[in-house]
């Protein structure tokens, strides 16, 4: 019994590691035969205007999620401060970048920690991100049925994406209406079971039901709203706006199901960086709409450095601030 535990929590680590080098190699094989230089071409060609508005849709979009982060945090984002949410954000996203298994959500657990509500309704705020997200993603989905040209087989999909979508959002309004009832339920179910520290995990528990809070509020509410419509809004424009880099003949319709087949294939196929899976996934996104490889290929690799590269400087340069910031606070005290 105790040799296969400890077999299987060895294990663990390692699946992801074997499961991205299987999948680096299928794509890796996968875009052999490709014209680079074609693609280097292209690239050198592209239009300076649109890549500069490319940048700072990332910006913008990066931004955003900080800003909604705050609304989140409620009452706790203007005592944190802009620097410390953007730090928690950009390096908890280069994490999530070059490392599986999205453990970058523990490095913003890490740095952002609120000294009043502690580190439950920090992971609160991050779990709600999360599944606002989730909403957003399966509303998109679904009417992109109708916003998009769709291949037949996104049809399945697409149609449970948006139910999930739906009852996701009903059972969310369910718990920011019924929070008192919810939280009272919560402390009765935790002292139903029979294990130590009921209160520790009951105070916890009611700790991250507290993120609720925020989306009860107008205020906090709205900015929320608006936040996560500008996330969603220029992930499309950021594919838009390279493909009007290239020059290629598509719309906003390509932009918007290749960001689907994007999101959709680097959550199951995962390598660090997710260098050669995303541009291959790119690759099949424009292919719906008739691109040819090198369009597919010189989109996905431009597309890459432009979403990757901003965010991964910002990261390190507001991890290095923040590093110099707790060496002054020791020398401090």
């Amino acid at each position: 019994m105790n040799q296969r535990r400890a077999f299987s929590m060895s294990a663990l680590p390692i699946r992801p590691l074997v499961w991205g080098c299987l999948t680096g190699l299928l794509t890796w094989a996968t875009i052999q035969g490709i014209p680079w230089a074609d693609v280097w071409r292209a690239m050198r060609h592209a239009h300076l205007g649109w890549l500069v508005f490319a940048l700072l849709s990332v910006l913008l979009n990066n931004g955003a999620k900080v800003w909604r982060w705050r609304a989140l945090l409620g009452e706790e984002g203007p005592r944190l401060g802009w620097g410390i949410l953007a730090t928690g954000h950009l390096v908890g996203q280069l994490v999530n970048t070059f490392v599986p298994g999205r453990v970058g959500e523990i490095g913003r657990l890490y740095l952002v920690n609120s000294e009043q509500r502690g580190r439950a309704f920090v992971l609160g705020t991050i779990v709600l991100e999360k599944t606002i997200d989730l909403i957003a993603f399966g509303l998109i989905f679904g009417l992109s049925l109708v916003l998009a040209p769709l291949p037949t087989q996104f049809a399945p999909p697409s149609i449970q994406a948006f139910v999930i979508a739906l009852v996701l959002g009903l059972g969310l309004a369910g718990a920011v209406i019924a929070h008192e009832p919810l939280a009272r339920f919560v402390v009765w179910l935790v002292k139903m079971v029979p294990v130590r520290g009921r209160q520790r995990i009951a105070s916890r528990l009611l700790a991250m039901l507290d993120s609720l809070q925020a989306l009860r509020e107008s205020r906090h509410a709205w900015q929320i709203l608006l936040a996560t419509v500008i996330v969603w809004f220029t992930m499309v424009l950021n594919n838009y706006a390279v493909l009007r880099a290239l020059y290629l003949p598509f719309g906003f319709d390509a932009a918007l199901i290749t960001m689907l087949v994007l999101l959709v294939g680097t959550s199951i196929l995962t390598v660090p960086g997710r260098i050669g899976v995303f541009e291959y996934l790119a690759m099949v996104g424009l292919g719906f709409f008739g691109a040819e490889t090198v369009q597919g290929v010189t989109f996905g690799v431009l597309l890459h450095a432009v979403v990757i590269l901003p965010p991964t400087i910002g990261a390190l340069l507001l991890l290095a601030w923040y590093e110099a910031g707790q060496q002054k606070r020791v020398h401090a005290s």
